[in-house]
């Protein structure tokens, strides 16, 4: 038989905690068990305690006491929860006894240090099997007669809701008040929110939609709104689903029931945490197993970290000075056409750390940070870019008025399909190198990799040379270098573990991040286009040029290959053909303006290479 399970771990918390506890078993007519759990070093199986008998640990004979004086119908029971990991016993206990109901208090879940109930992803909300509500409210809550559900149409919600509607069933005074609070973005926004409300209750019985009162509130803050109409109503329960856990909204909006309860309100406040699917429970368990298997920073590799990325972000003499010394290094080897000076400069170049900077400054929230890590791009940039134009200009004292541009000034013209890529997984092997002390030999490679001081000296360059398009290219390979690189080492250092030194994260971060992972899908979208685009052009080109083929008797298709455009290479197809006699011009030119008007490039270059073969005669 499912049952009301309440957890008590302190003492003050028994008098409110068993109250509603008792309210909700007789409202869902299920049987009322009470649990006091207790970190202890063996495991220790449930000890049930008798109520007709006195117990000998204090808080269970106050929580005893207090049973007795209930009157319900099915008679209660008291168990004694003692182990290593009290969490583990609570949730195998949920599970035999087949609870549907669990009620525990704010300060387990958002106390680190207590065992007993964790923050969400380590905690009772996203593993029990069955419906989590915390309480907060007086020690001696009232007689029940007002309930506040604020709704918005999601799971949790309803669940709130519909346990609402089962509490005025046994609280015959008790009336419920339908919260809903719209944005006062233009006149007709009570008319909006009064038909989200109808949809809502639409599905409610008769007998329940007479006890249950419809109220709009037009407010641009819904907590604000929800704490006001409490406040004026003085509303004995406000009730209240969870919010989604979606990344997205979180992210997005922040966590209301967890602001809520830190609210002033005078009233009990009661956020139910409906029981999830089966497959959004394996999802969580598998985030759950996944941040156990990857190695967590200790304490003094985060302080390590933080003092290098600090640092390191900060614009500084030093700073200036590698910048400026891995521009004019990387100019000049550009212009030169000389890849090891090129490689050189990417070394010397500082400006990676102030872009992972960005990144941990987004995760922990610390706006001083990510200040000071953009100002330092930002100046790095535009000195870069000026030594870079510079530097052009230098070269055209040697080379003329119209110097030719190199094949490397060239490669940073063009943003390749794979940039964005290179760029992400560049970000993360930075991040992932600076977080593990013993890996930081591999920075200079990752350096390597990462290229952001070229492309910039290239925009410099090609600015002093008079050809605004071509830096305009680079500059897009800078952009696509700095918003992977941000948002890969943002991703990368929270899943190592790194938090905000608050309890809430706040919400110009997660705006933020969620803003960068939005500009990269743009970014992505296109490129990843491209790459299907291209190989699902030469694959269809294939088999026209086969189908071609067929109609000659001496020559057929042996491969078709396509040579993407490099340095100053125009881009191209290479056609190998099997040939038992020579190939000649008009069949050339036949192969040539169908591959051309096949892919629609009409100054594509067409390279065809005939394989002779021949057959032995007998």
């Amino acid at each position: 038989m499912s049952s009301v399970l309440v957890v008590i771990a302190k003492e003050k918390e028994i008098s409110n905690k068993l109250t509603w506890g008792v309210r909700f078993s007789q409202a869902m007519k299920m049987p009322l068990i009470v649990i006091h759990p207790e970190k202890y070093p063996k495991h220790q199986e449930p000890v049930p305690q008798e109520l007709d008998q006195p117990c000998s640990q204090p808080i269970l004979e106050a929580i005893r006491q207090q049973l007795v004086e209930q009157e319900l119908e099915l008679e209660p029971t008291l168990h004694f929860l003692q182990g290593p990991n009290p969490l583990s016993q609570i949730l195998e206990f949920t599970q035999k006894e087949e609870v549907a109901l669990l009620l525990t208090g704010q300060q387990e879940i958002h106390n680190d240090n207590n065992r007993v109930l964790r923050k969400k992803h380590d905690g009772l909300l996203d593993r029990a099997s069955c419906d989590v509500m915390v309480l907060r409210g007086p020690e001696a809550p009232p007689p029940l007669k007002k309930i506040l559900v604020p709704i918005a149409g999601g799971p949790h919600a309803a669940a709130a809701l519909k346990l609402a509607f089962q509490l005025i069933e046994v609280e015959e005074e008790a009336v419920i008040t339908a919260l809903h609070i719209e944005s006062a973005a233009s006149e007709e926004a009570e008319g909006v929110g009064q038909l989200v409300l109808e949809r809502i209750l639409g599905p409610m019985p008769t007998e329940a939609r007479s006890r249950i009162k419809s109220k709009i509130v037009l407010s641009d803050n819904v907590i604000d709104g929800i704490e006001q109409t409490a406040k004026e109503g003085e509303f004995d329960l406000v009730l209240l689903g969870a919010s989604n856990t979606g990344f997205l909204h979180k992210s997005l909006f922040g966590n209301i029931p967890v602001k809520l309860l830190q609210r002033p309100i005078n009233g009990t406040i009661g956020v139910l945490h409906a029981s999830q699917p089966a497959a959004q429970k394996a999802v969580d368990y598998l985030r759950y197993q996944f941040n156990r298997i990857l190695p967590q920073l200790k304490r003094e590799e985060r302080i390590t970290l933080f003092e290098n990325l600090q640092s390191g972000s900060k614009v500084s003499i030093d700073f200036i000075a590698l910048i400026g010394l891995s521009t004019m290094i990387a100019a000049f080897g550009l212009i030169n056409n000389a890849a090891a000076v090129i490689i050189g400069a990417m070394l010397v170049a500082p400006l990676m750390t102030p872009m992972i900077g960005t990144g941990l400054g987004l995760v922990q929230g610390n706006v001083n940070l990510v200040k000071e890590a953009i100002r330092a791009i930002a100046i790095g940039f535009v000195l870069s870019l000026f030594l870079g134009f510079l530097s052009g200009l230098l070269g055209m004292v040697k080379l003329g008025v119209h110097p030719p541009l190199t094949s490397e000034l060239l490669a940073r013209c063009s943003v390749n399909e794979y940039d964005f890529l290179i760029a992400l997984l560049s970000g993360i092997a930075a991040a992932y190198a600076l977080a593990r002390p013993g890996l930081m030999a591999a920075l200079p490679g990752v350096a390597i990799a990462a290229a952001l001081v070229p492309p910039i000296a290239t925009v410099g360059v090609t600015i002093a040379w008079g050809y605004p398009d071509l830096a305009l290219r680079a500059a897009s390979l800078f952009g696509i270098n700095l918003l992977s690189i941000i948002l890969a080492s943002t991703l990368t250092l929270y899943v190592f573990g790194i938090r905000a030194r608050h309890k809430q994260p706040r919400l110009w971060a997660r705006r933020a991040t969620v803003m960068l992972m939005m500009l990269a899908f743009i970014v992505s979208v296109p490129l990843g286009t491209i790459i299907v685009g291209q190989v699902r052009a030469v694959d269809t080109l294939r088999a026209s040029v086969q189908k071609l083929m067929s109609q000659e008797a001496y020559h057929s298709l042996a491969d078709l290959k396509r040579i993407p455009q490099k340095d100053n290479q125009p881009e191209t197809i290479v056609l190998k053909l099997y040939s038992k006699r020579p190939v000649n011009v008009a069949l050339a030119r036949k192969l040539t303006q169908h591959t051309r008007k096949h892919l629609k490039k009409p100054n594509i270059l067409v390279r065809i290479i005939s394989l002779q073969t021949w057959e032995i005669q007998k």
